[in-house]
């Protein structure tokens, strides 16, 4: 299905992300990750980069290294580095706490999507598709996670006014929001917790990082799909 396309993901060194790696490159693309730390390739497709997207001159520099080159154009951003910060909202450090949680849900998604139409040849080619990982709580709201809430329901907003400023060009872009999956966060949860978020899932259980990523491949491929926010929940109320 990607066979010898270009796909990039953020925050592709764990959980979700590096199950969308992985997805990616059994669907044959070749395979661009950034994290901060992570340069372990996981197969000859793969080709993982240190970069911290919140710095935006991060984000071009590592654009202009790998897409200078007219010849090679990115084909798939996968927006999904992001970070959960809990808390009660009147105790919170509004201005570290937004910032930590704003730079990398928001503004990071915001760099590198620019840098995929511009420098990444989406909008000269007029094609590409870009699917950014939001989450339930964006959507539904949850109690003690205001910032993180915020963070993620701005995606929405922002999925869909850039599928009406350059559905023109071709390029679709989709927001997939995951439930409760088995990732290292929802690891930490209580079992009391886990067993009331069990409670409101129909299928009975937390999703896997897997079945996210099946989502993210389907919602890439699809050559009509677009501005859409879509639920991988399992039928979360």
């Amino acid at each position: 299905m990607f066979s010898g396309r270009t796909v990039l993901v953020t925050g592709g060194s764990r959980g979700i992300g590096r199950a969308v790696v992985m997805r990616f490159l059994r669907e044959g693309a070749i395979v661009h990750s950034l994290s901060r730390t992570d340069t372990a390739a996981v197969g000859p497709s793969h080709h993982p980069h240190v970069c911290d997207v919140t710095v935006e001159s991060s984000i071009d520099a590592f654009f202009q290294k790998e897409f200078a080159d007219t010849k090679t154009s990115l084909d798939v951003l996968i927006n999904n580095a992001g970070v959960e910060l809990s808390g009660v909202f009147v105790r919170q450090n509004l201005t570290h706490d937004y910032n930590r949680v704003l730079d990398t849900n928001l503004r990071a998604v915001l760099f590198t999507t620019k840098a995929a139409l511009l420098a990444g040849g989406m909008i000269k080619r007029k094609a590409g598709t870009v699917v950014t990982i939001g989450s339930v709580v964006g959507t539904r709201g949850h109690g003690g996670q205001v910032l993180y809430s915020a963070s993620k329901s701005a995606l929405d907003g922002m999925t869909k006014s850039l599928t009406q400023e350059y559905g023109r060009y071709h390029v679709r872009f989709n927001n997939v929001c995951p439930g409760y999956i088995d990732t290292e966060m929802t690891q930490k949860m209580s079992d009391k917790a886990r067993e009331a978020a069990i409670g409101r899932i129909p299928m009975a259980r937390f999703g896997t990082v897997e079945e996210v990523a099946e989502v993210v491949c389907f919602v890439a491929a699809s050559k009509y799909m677009s501005g859409q926010t879509l639920g991988v929940d399992g039928g979360l109320w």
